[in-house]
C-alpha cells in the first residue's frame, strides 16, 4: 500500500508540472485544465489509500498487543508457568468467559495475562461474597448417562408448576441447565455444556446446585467435585418463595414426563451455602464414609421411565 501511494503521489506532481507547462503555452489552457484535473483526481486516490493504509496499521497494532500479551515478539515460547495455570483453571471455572476470551484472541497463547486475571479475581469475590448465605443448596452424587434426545430430560424438578420452582435438566440441545423460577415464575438459569469443561457423562460425580440470598443481590451456582463450573450474580434480591422439595420429583419433571438416565447415589438438601473448605469438607466425608466403597451400579437407576418422589428416597 506504502508503494502505491509514492507511485500515485509521484504521479500526481508529475502531471501537475505538465499542466503547468502548458497552461504558459498559448492554444493549450483547455488541455491544461484536463491535466490538472487528472493530477487533482490521482491526489484524492493517494489522500484514501492513504486513510487505508493507517487504518490498517491500526488494526495491525491491536492485533500485535494481543499476540504479544503472553508471547514476546517474535518467540514461539509457550506462555508462562502462571499463564498455563489461569489457562487450565478458565476452562474449568469460567469455561463461558474463557470462551469469549479465546474467539477475541483465536488461539490460547494470545490471550491478554491481565483478563485472565481479571475473571479468576472476579470469581474468587463472587465465591468469597456466597459464603454463608441463607437460601440452600441441593447435592447430588450422580452418574449420568446422556442420550441425546428432542425434549428435554429431567433429573430433578421441584415446586409448583408456573413458579417456586427449581428444575435441573438436560436441554434438548444437550446443555445442563438448573433453572430457578422466582415467586413471580421468572427463570433465572445457569447452564454448562455436557462433557469437557462442564458436567462429566458416565462418571460418578458430586452436583452442587446452589442458591444463597443476601441483602442487595442473588447467586446462583454449579458445582461439580467442590468445583464452581458456572455462577450468575443477580443484583437484587430474587423472591424464591416456598420450594417444595420433599414433593419433588427425581427422575422426570413435575408431571412425570420428560425422564432421563442416570444413577442416583446420594441426594440432599442444607439451609446455606457452605464455605469453600467446609464445601471440601463434607465432600471428602460424604465420600469416605458413604460413596468410596459404593459400586457404580449401585444406588437407585432412572432408565428413562423410572421416576420417584423426593421424599421416597429417604435423603
Amino acid at each position: 500500500m506504502e508503494v502505491s501511494i509514492q507511485i500515485l503521489g509521484s504521479l500526481g506532481v508529475l502531471v501537475a508540472i505538465i499542466g503547468g507547462v502548458l497552461s504558459i503555452i498559448p492554444n493549450h489552457r483547455d488541455g491544461a485544465i484536463w491535466v490538472f484535473c487528472v493530477a487533482a483526481l490521482l491526489a484524492i486516490v493517494a489522500f484514501f489509500c492513504w486513510l487505508q493504509d493507517r487504518a490498517w496499521k491500526a488494526d495491525k497494532e491491536e492485533s500485535d498487543r494481543i499476540t504479544n500479551a503472553l508471547i514476546p515478539k517474535g518467540s514461539t515460547v509457550p506462555p508462562t508457568k502462571e499463564a498455563q495455570g489461569l489457562i487450565d483453571w478458565a476452562k474449568l471455572q469460567a469455561f463461558s468467559e474463557f470462551k469469549l476470551l479465546l474467539e477475541k484472541a483465536k488461539e490460547e497463547a494470545r490471550i491478554p495475562i491481565e483478563e485472565l486475571r481479571r475473571i479468576k479475581e472476579d470469581a474468587v469475590a463472587r465465591d468469597r461474597a456466597a459464603n454463608k448465605l441463607p437460601g440452600f443448596i441441593f447435592n447430588a452424587s450422580v452418574r449420568i448417562e446422556y442420550v441425546k434426545m428432542d425434549r428435554r430430560q429431567y433429573l430433578f424438578d421441584f415446586g409448583t408448576e408456573n413458579a417456586e420452582r427449581f428444575s435441573v435438566y438436560i436441554s434438548k440441545d444437550g446443555i445442563f441447565t438448573m433453572c430457578l423460577y422466582d415467586a413471580s415464575g421468572e427463570p433465572h438459569p445457569v447452564q454448562v455444556p455436557i462433557g469437557n469443561g462442564g458436567v462429566p457423562a458416565s462418571k460418578k460425580i458430586d452436583l452442587g446446585f446452589e442458591i444463597g440470598i443476601a441483602d442487595t443481590f442473588t447467586i446462583l451456582r454449579m458445582l461439580v467435585d467442590g468445583d464452581v463450573k458456572s455462577s450468575t450474580r443477580l443484583p437484587f434480591v430474587v423472591d424464591i418463595g416456598r420450594l417444595d422439595i420433599p414433593n419433588g420429583i427425581v427422575g422426570g419433571d413435575l408431571q412425570k414426563m420428560n425422564p432421563s438416565y442416570f444413577h442416583a447415589y446420594f441426594l440432599n438438601k442444607l439451609a446455606y451455602i457452605l464455605p469453600i473448605e467446609e464445601r471440601r469438607q463434607f465432600l471428602a466425608l460424604l465420600n469416605t464414609t458413604l460413596l468410596q466403597n459404593l459400586n457404580e451400579d449401585e444406588g437407585i437407576k432412572f432408565d428413562g421411565i423410572k421416576f420417584m418422589k423426593f421424599n421416597e428416597l429417604g435423603n
